[in-house]
């Protein structure tokens, strides 16, 4: 199913989060601003995550915010985007595994370098190595320095 949005006449979008355009029939090429959203390539920058929660999510509540269930806010599939009360990527990752607001690590992340010094088969550095962290790290999170809220 393919819907018009209001504001932007002449361009339609799918289900998946694709953007076309009315004449031509193709989808519109997406980029990036900075590391946040995509944006069709094209005069305006809009943020197609709010205009596919606007056409294809229900929004019985009138939440002026929307999230994305995976946290990944380059998925625009509507089946990952729900309305929320909160601004995204703040109060709605915590609980899910995914990286807190902020956050350098995951918790599934935290929870294998605590795995890993638990059973003291390998040095610090190598759990560093092994999980793409800097040694520092493992250390403040062996010492209790960090993520003590993940648990």
């Amino acid at each position: 199913m393919i819907k018009e949005y209001d504001e932007y006449v002449g361009y339609f979008w799918n289900r998946e989060g694709q953007c076309f355009n009315a004449k031509s029939k193709r989808p519109l090429k997406m980029i990036r601003r900075g590391n946040r959203f995509a944006y069709p390539l094209w005069r305006k920058a809009i943020d197609v995550a709010f205009v596919m929660a606007t056409l294809y999510v229900e929004n019985p509540n009138n939440y002026e915010f929307y999230d994305f269930i995976d946290g990944n806010t380059l998925n625009h599939k509507i089946d990952n985007l729900f309305w929320s009360k909160y601004p995204h990527q703040k109060k709605n990752v915590k609980g899910k595994g995914l990286k807190a607001y902020n956050s350098a690590l995951s918790k599934k992340k935290v929870l294998e370098i605590r795995r890993l010094l638990a059973q003291g088969e390998l040095k610090q550095t190598e759990i560093a190595k092994q999980l793409g962290v800097t040694k520092n790290r493992v250390t403040d999170i062996k010492r209790g320095y960090r993520y003590n809220d993940v648990k």
